[in-house]
């Protein structure tokens, strides 16, 4: 009983690490679902166009957490094409963050510019104009930035 006590406290306070907000603008001219998911999936959003969706960051010692964004609802479970904005919090006060792409790259976003920043001065920023960058990396930042994916920039 003490050690599942310990674990849900450690737990509850790794998930409070990062205080910044992840944060989608869907500026294409047409409707993204939304799921993000951690050790497991939380329920998909529509997120029209024109709309903006947001969640605080936290922290899975397991896994990371991976926003995953289909242009169809169900993309994410019928093997659609998906957009994945992940990131992980720690060790504190770093935040590591990148984009990337599963089961191809949807034809809606090709000439489209995609990006993502921090709000924070100095936090690197991930572009890609048109489709996916090969020779994009994982960026890290060392204290607390919002991270603002925006979808046809």
């Amino acid at each position: 009983m003490f050690a599942k006590s310990l674990l849900l406290t450690l737990a509850l306070a790794a998930t409070t690490l990062a205080t910044g907000q992840s944060i989608i603008k869907n500026k294409c001219g047409f409707p993204v679902w939304i799921t993000s998911v951690d050790h497991e999936p939380h329920p998909t959003i529509s997120l029209a166009a024109g709309g903006t969706w947001s969640e605080p960051q936290r922290y899975d010692p397991a896994t990371g957490i991976s926003i995953k964004i289909g242009t169809y609802e169900g993309a994410l479970y019928t093997g659609g094409p998906i957009i994945q904005f992940a990131y992980t919090a720690y060790p504190p006060p770093y935040i590591y963050y990148d984009i990337s792409t599963s089961y191809g790259y949807d034809p809606k976003f090709i000439g489209e510019i995609i990006d993502l920043s921090g709000s924070a001065t100095g936090a690197p920023e991930i572009v890609w104009n048109g489709g996916p960058e090969s020779n994009q990396n994982t960026k890290a930042y060392a204290g607390d930035t919002d991270l603002i994916l925006t979808l046809c920039a």
